[in-house]
This record gives structure tokens, C-alpha cells and sequence, in this order.
């Protein structure tokens, strides 16, 4: 959870970074344009964009029922023709070691990414949460000293300006008066006997920022700091704010006033200099650096007014570049989130929390070994464990004191079911779904194959007699439950397996053709076939048939060709237009199927005889 929030942060951190290069860079031409107001209030789309992460998907083909391809090499291994006995031939255990040691210096690289990651994500929240506590030490700091070194005075010229309740103190301590507090905001002034003129000037000054919210605005700005401090551009737009609050503060005070009340407003900030004057975090200070001073004194005196006009172009631009820093921010979130998320249900439909997102590879659904048998109270036991030894694992298990021995090799697809001697056998192991995987530094194995090790295994049923096993869903971005596609696609996969034999693809059609199922039989078959034999409800003159028996000559496994013939003998109905008798109810033909490219065998045609 804490590395997917850090992702995001950078994200926004790098949006809010672009938006402020871009008004950074257009500035020379803005400020000749629009008003200081506009300058001033930009600054909070950066903050915006910089804090609130959003995301918006871009139009893409579902993903859904795709089988990723990351692992291509893995499938590759696991569809070569099957070997004799356990033992692999000499060129697959070289090509099973490549690919182990292929597949381990991945994940090496990966798992530092990850790991690296996690630290980062530590320091950064750990930096935030230190910078926030400083901050506010040293704001309950200001405050204990503003109410030791202070007396709460009675002001009744404020009632001019606003009808709101504030505080005002007079402090011997400060020379410039500022408000500061949010729930309760206070206007502390300086008691250095104030002129009414003075005092009217500060008045208008300070309530002013008070209208606005600009302490508010401040602290706001402080905090998305403290969320950022490790990026220098949000150091320079609260630097910004800071400097464009005081200027447009200015600016609207003075909007209404001649040139003698001009100059008796420079003249009471010019008396509030001192030695003591200096700018207070999350407040509103009426002085400031000289440097500042003589900028601020400079655009009072060039102040100029902003057409209706310009206003409405002014916010309309303001608008843009908010909404399409937002979209590009929410793209990038988008395009750096999974496409989707799975839910991992126990036997009795409750969802299990897993730290290790699983995923989906090769149409398959991926999940942590180690972790699933220790939330599912596996390893509870003193003799069970799991151990790894570069890319084996070794795992030994106890359900109800009836123990289990499992043994399993990253990139190999063999599940050993007794510990590893000199001479295996056949029956000590049996084939997976598909190869475990390593990712950022777990285990990962097919969820049918962790049903085998919990459940089928120890032959765990429920209270309906049924064998016990962990179910999913899968969640596209949106929401979409896409459950159905994905075990479509897994399903698909296992079919296009079981083809490379050509009595599986044989018996898949027959299956189907049992229950009339025309759609599915025509993935069993060439287009040529489907073209010549298949019709309107009807397949070779039959509305259905069902096995009776198979009769394959040793010689078909002899060839070299690509072809192979199997004789069956159906149940069937024939159709009105065939010519089989219409009280036939049996029948024997040849299945006639062909190699493909991809090694899977599809039915050519049916014949009567060879």
C-alpha cells in the first residue's frame, strides 16, 4: 500500500513539476497580461494537481482474456513434446537451466527495484511526517509566545471592515502586524503607538489577506510541501505564493486609493521596518525582505486595471492549463496502474487478503505459495516449512497430521510429490498448469496447481461432498467483473494444449458434438473441413452423435507424417437429407486430422474408409 501511494505522489509531483516549468517559463509574458491576482491564485492549480491523484483511462483494447507475454519462453518449454519418465532428455535440462538462470537474473534486478522502492517510499514518508512535526513545534512555539508576550486589546475600528469575531492582540515583542489561526484568527499588532492613520492602513492590509483566506491558503500550501519535500519546485511555487500574496494584497488595497493615500500606505509599512521585522511561517506579514519591499512599492506605483475582458481570458486560460495538467496526470496514473485486480475467495466465498498481488500470466492465475499456505494456517505446524535453494523449493506441509511432501523449480512445470532421490520415477510427480514464477522476490504458482497442494491432495471436501478449492474474480480499472472472460481464455489455453494430441482434439469434438455444440466443434476443425462437411444443424450427415468406441492402428504413431486417422464407432441421429437410413442409429468413420504450424492437430474431413 505505501509503495503504490509513493507511485502516485510521483506522478502528481511530476505533473505539478511540468505546470510549474510552464508558468514559469510563459511568466514574462503572463505578467504583462494578467493581473497579480491571477499570479497569485495560479499557484493553487499547482497545489492541486500536486496532491489530488486522479486517473482517467485511455480508449485500448480489453485486456481481459489476453494472456501476457512476458513469459513466452517459459510456454515455449512447457509445449515440446513430453518425455519419457521424469528425467527431461539432455537439451531440455539445458534449455529448463537457461531459462531458470534467465529467470532468476530478472528477478534479481526486479526484486532491488522493488526493495528499493519500499525504502524509498520509508524515507519519504518518514521525511514527511519530520517535517510536519517541526513545523508545527514551531508554530505551537509562536503561539505560546504570542500569548505570553501579548494582551488581548479592544479594537473597534475592525468593525469598519468585517462583522466577524477576531482577536486582536498588541505584542511589545513585534514590529509588523499579521493574523495568523484559522479556527480562530487573530490579528496581532505591534504596540508601538500607532497613528489612526497607520492603523487604518494595517487594518485594510491585514483584512484583506482575511477576506481572501489567505492564511488559509498558506497552510494549505505548507502542507502539500510537507508531502513533497524532496522536490525543489515546491519549495519555489510556496516561495511564489508567499511573494504574490503580499503583491496582489497591495494591489487590492490600493485599487480604490488616490495618490496621497497611496503614499500614506508605503509610509506605514516603511515605519514597521526594524531589526525585529521578519517573515512568520503561516502568516500574514504587512513587511518584508527590502528586496520585496521595492518590488511590492514599485507595482503600487505602475498599478493598472484589468479589463473584463482580460479577467474572463485570464480564467479561461487558468482553467486549461488546469484541466490538461489533470488529464495528463490522470493518463500517466492510468498508463502506471494494472489493468486490473483479483480477488483471491477461500472455500466458504471469503476474500483473502494478500500482501503479493496476484496476476495473470499465460491465462493463468498467479499466486504466492508461501504466503496462501501460511493465511490458510498451513504452516502452523513445527514440521512444516517451506525452504528455497536457488530456484527449488522444498515444501512439507501437515493437515491434520496427515503430512505432505511437495517439491516444485522455478521455470519447470513438474510438482514432485516425494523427496528427491537418484532415481525418479513416474509416479512421483506430476505436471502443473503451468511453471512456478519468481516476482520481486516470491514464489508465484498457478492457482489450480495450489488447489492441488491444499486441497485435492488431502481430498478436503465440503459439507456438499465437494472437493474444496480457492476460487477468483478479476476486476478490470472500471469495475468490470471479467471473471468469465478469463476463464475462457485459461480454458482456451488448456484446450490448444490437450490438440497436440490428436485423440484429445478427436475426443473435444465428439464431446461437442453430443450436445450439438456446432460453434465450439468448428474450432476443432480446418476451414477446409468445415466448409465441405458441416451444414445447417448437421455434421457428415449427422444432428448428433456420441462415442461408442475408438480404434487407432499402432501404425498412425509410426508415421512421420503430419496426418493421423482414427476410426470411431457413434450413437447418432441422422439428418433428413443424409444418406443414412433414416432409422440408422449407429455409424463407423474415420476422423481424419491434421498437424498444424503450432503443433496443435485439427480435423481435415471424415471419411467412411482409407
Amino acid at each position: 500500500m505505501l509503495q503504490e501511494t509513493f507511485k502516485a505522489l510521483l506522478i502528481t509531483s511530476l505533473a505539478g513539476t511540468a505546470l510549474t516549468g510552464v508558468l514559469t517559463l510563459f511568466r514574462p509574458v503572463t505578467k504583462k497580461v494578467f493581473g497579480y491576482m491571477w499570479h497569485y491564485y495560479i499557484w493553487l492549480a499547482v497545489l492541486c494537481v500536486m496532491l489530488l491523484p486522479v486517473r482517467f483511462g485511455v480508449p485500448q483494447i480489453s485486456r481481459a482474456a489476453e494472456a501476457p507475454q512476458q513469459m513466452q519462453v517459459q510456454t515455449m518449454q512447457r509445449n515440446e513434446p513430453a518425455q519419457t519418465g521424469f528425467t527431461p532428455s539432455q537439451t531440455n535440462a539445458q534449455a529448463a537451466a537457461n531459462i531458470a538462470m534467465t529467470q532468476r537474473i530478472a528477478d534479481y534486478a526486479g526484486k532491488t527495484i522493488h526493495n528499493g522502492t519500499n525504502i524509498l517510499a520509508a524515507v519519504w514518508l518518514g521525511g514527511m511526517f519530520l517535517i510536519l512535526c517541526i513545523s508545527m513545534a514551531g508554530y505551537a512555539r509562536l503561539t505560546v509566545k504570542i500569548h505570553k508576550k501579548s494582551d488581548i486589546i479592544s479594537c473597534p475600528e475592525l468593525e469598519r471592515y468585517t462583522n466577524k469575531k477576531i482577536v486582536v492582540r498588541e505584542c511589545e515583542t513585534l514590529s509588523s502586524p499579521f493574523i495568523m489561526g484559522i479556527i480562530r484568527p487573530t490579528l496581532i499588532l505591534p504596540s508601538i503607538g500607532l497613528t489612526p492613520e497607520q492603523l487604518d492602513n494595517i487594518l485594510r492590509h491585514e483584512m484583506t489577506h482575511f477576506k481572501r483566506r489567505d492564511v488559509l491558503y498558506k497552510w494549505f500550501a505548507h502542507f502539500v510541501k510537507c508531502v513533497h519535500w524532496f522536490n525543489p519546485a515546491v519549495y519555489y511555487v510556496v516561495r511564489q505564493i508567499n511573494i504574490e500574496c503580499e503583491i496582489s494584497c497591495d494591489l487590492s488595497v490600493v485599487s480604490q486609493m488616490n495618490q496621497d493615500e497611496e503614499k500614506s500606505y508605503i509610509d506605514t509599512i516603511l515605519s514597521l521596518l526594524s531589526s525585529k521585522s521578519k517573515n512568520i511561517p503561516l502568516t500574514t506579514g504587512m513587511t518584508g525582505s527590502k528586496k520585496i519591499l521595492k518590488r511590492r512599492f514599485t507595482m503600487i506605483k505602475n498599478k493598472k486595471a484589468t479589463s473584463k475582458i482580460m479577467s474572463v481570458l485570464s480564467a479561461l486560460i487558468a482553467a486549461v492549463l488546469l484541466s490538461t495538467t489533470v488529464f495528463a496526470s490522470g493518463v500517466l496514473s492510468d498508463l502506471t496502474t494494472d489493468h486490473y485486480t483479483i480477488d483471491i475467495r477461500n472455500h466458504r466465498g471469503e476474500k483473502i487478503e494478500l500482501n503479493n498481488k496476484p496476476f495473470i500470466e499465460n491465462s493463468e492465475v498467479y499466486v504466492p505459495l508461501r504466503e496462501l499456505f501460511e493465511k490458510m494456517g498451513y504452516l502452523n505446524s513445527e514440521d512444516s516449512s517451506i525452504k528455497w535453494d536457488n530456484g527449488t523449493i522444498e515444501i512439507s506441509v501437515v493437515f491434520e497430521n496427515r503430512p505432505a511432501y511437495y517439491g516444485l523449480d522455478i521455470g519447470k512445470n513438474w510438482l514432485r510429490l516425494a523427496p528427491p532421490d537418484d532415481n525418479y520415477s513416474v509416479g512421483v510427480a506430476i505436471e502443473m498448469s503451468d511453471v512456478p514464477i519468481l516476482k520481486g522476490g516470491t514464489t508465484y504458482v498457478v492457482l489450480n496447481d495450489m488447489n492441488y497442494m491444499m486441497y485435492s491432495y488431502f481430498g478436503i471436501r465440503d459439507e456438499n461432498n465437494q472437493l474444496c478449492k480457492l476460487t477468483y474474480n478479476v476486476y478490470e480499472k472500471n469495475g468490470t467483473d471479467v471473471t468469465a472472460q478469463i476463464a475462457a481464455a485459461t480454458e482456451a489455453k488448456k484446450e490448444n494444449g490437450l490438440m497436440k494430441q490428436p485423440e484429445s482434439t478427436a475426443a473435444l469434438f465428439l464431446d461437442a458434438f453430443a450436445g450439438g455444440n456446432f460453434e465450439k466443434m468448428k474450432t476443432y476443425c480446418t476451414q477446409s473441413c468445415i466448409d465441405t462437411f458441416f451444414g445447417d444443424g448437421y455434421v457428415f450427415g449427422m444432428k448428433r452423435a456420441e462415442l461408442v468406441n475408438v480404434d487407432i492402428n499402432e501404425t498412425e504413431y509410426a508415421k512421420s507424417s503430419n496426418d493421423f486417422n482414427i476410426l470411431v464407432t457413434v450413437n447418432m441421429t441422422p439428418h433428413e437429407n443424409s444418406v443414412f437410413d433414416p432409422s440408422q442409429t449407429s455409424t463407423s468413420f474415420y476422423i481424419c486430422l491434421f498437424r498444424q504450424p503450432d503443433g496443435r492437430y485439427l480435423i481435415n474431413e471424415f471419411a467412411t474408409g482409407l
